[in-house]
């Protein structure tokens, strides 16, 4: 038996960032574990240059995700202008930290990046957290910073917000992964029921199935269907690192947008 956290995060425009190489800037169909460390860091207040703390957030955290709408996929061609890598040093040294766009347009030599960004539309996720280790922070600490968060959440790129709530519920004493998902699902009013299918597009159609990835540690009740490795525990972030991460997938039974879980 454990403690679960459960949240929703849902958008109109989300991003799960992949390994990218080159131009080409690859989505996923699910989020990745950096992805929500991330999202929780910035909820309690964490900075993304505090190497340290993200990596003694990763560590402490358990994480599963169920998709209940992976979304459909989309791309674009951006371009954007970047500040050269000697001359933001030289801001840097000379004023501090480039916290804002504006400071790296104030640099005295800029470039431009392309690249192909994918992305996907209507997603709808349930996330699950629990804790390996006690020494960072607690789920009551996530749940409270997730309700009232220090900084902006969004999904994958700063333009991507949020359109839901993440609605925060510690599930106490659940068997395993899917044990805490059925509750979570039996706390949705009809309101928040109506509210998703909306924001959703509307789509009340049946998924063939709802895919659920965990970590491998995860107590689940079904049976995984495959295992896969990802590069997504956060490593370094001055250098864009990411370490290894064992995965387990498998598909939960179907269900209908809008309805009961």
């Amino acid at each position: 038996m454990r403690d679960y956290l459960v949240l929703t995060l849902a958008a109109p425009f989300a991003s799960f960032g992949t390994i990218a190489v080159g131009e080409r800037r690859p989505s996923s169909d699910h989020p990745t574990k950096s992805q929500v460390i991330g999202l929780v860091a910035a909820s309690l207040g964490v900075e993304r240059t505090e190497e340290k703390r993200q990596q003694e957030l990763a560590a402490s955290l358990g994480y599963a995700v169920r998709m209940d709408n992976v979304g459909r996929p989309a791309s674009d061609y951006h371009t954007a202008e970047a500040a050269d890598e000697a001359s933001a040093r030289r801001w840097r040294k000379a004023n501090g930290p480039m916290r804002t766009r504006r400071d790296e347009l104030a640099c005295d030599k800029r470039k431009t990046i392309l690249s192909m960004r994918e992305y996907r539309t209507g997603v709808h996720a349930t996330i699950v957290l629990w804790l390996k280790q006690t020494d960072f922070t607690t789920l009551d600490d996530i749940k409270a910073s997730l309700a009232e968060p220090r900084f902006t959440l969004f999904a994958g790129r700063k333009a991507f917000p949020l359109m839901l709530p993440c609605r925060p519920v510690i599930i106490t004493g659940a068997a395993c992964i899917e044990d805490a998902l059925d509750q979570y699902d039996e706390g949705r009013t009809d309101a928040v029921r109506t509210l998703e299918a909306t924001l959703t597009f509307g789509q009340r159609r049946a998924f063939p199935s709802r895919p659920l990835y965990a970590d491998s540690d995860a107590v689940l009740r079904s049976n995984a269907q495959r295992f896969e490795t990802r590069r997504d525990m956060p490593e370094t972030r001055s250098k864009w690192g990411f370490g290894l991460r064992d995965e387990i997938a498998l598909a939960l039974p179907t269900t209908t947008m809008g309805d009961d879980a």
